[in-house]
């Protein structure tokens, strides 16, 4: 894929990455400060890096990494079909992948959008963005969370209709 000529191409840009052009510009430099502060410490092996970061001709620059691992958690291709698609191995595919999807998450954490996965998490998140004087606008998807079942009887039967049963190899018979 042609990161230049597609982000020339809005609408195929934003279906590509779910990212806007400008989206992904201003997501861009916070990307990059976090992968290089990844990459200096370990090589995409995962080893404690001895040498100078390497020069990456198939993703050149941050926006071609972060192109990268956008249109993978978008399109979610095989790794032979997207290393195919970015002329690169499918073993540094996984190497990339298994970095650059730690750096995008470690991004998105550091700007903020990452969801809150219990209550106090989402409370600290109110309390900072109350902080940056920022509008009061929240979705809480809390569809299909599995929660603790009660111990006692009683509780189950009042709490629980036994209409839904997750999905296991009894239920193929």
């Amino acid at each position: 894929m042609n990161y230049e000529k597609l982000k020339a191409q809005p609408q195929v840009f934003e279906g590509l990455t779910s990212l806007r052009p400008t989206e992904f510009d201003e997501l861009v430099p916070h990307f990059e400060q976090v992968y290089l502060q990844q990459v200096r410490k370990a090589t995409t092996r995962g080893t404690p890096r001895k040498n100078k970061l390497p020069d990456d001709q198939a993703l050149p620059t941050s926006a071609h990494k972060l192109f990268f691992i956008t249109t993978y958690l978008k399109l979610n291709p095989t790794q032979i079909h997207h290393g195919a698609s970015f002329d690169i191995s499918q073993a540094k595919v996984s190497r990339l992948l298994r970095l650059l999807l730690e750096v995008f998450n470690l991004t998105l954490y550091q700007l903020g959008y990452m969801p809150c996965r219990d209550a106090s998490d989402y409370a600290s998140f109110i309390d900072r963005r109350r902080t940056m004087g920022q509008e009061e606008h929240h979705i809480l998807d809390a569809s299909e969370r599995p929660i603790q079942r009660p111990n006692n009887q009683q509780d189950r039967e009042d709490y629980y209709s036994q209409k839904k049963t997750p999905f296991d190899k009894e239920h193929l018979h």
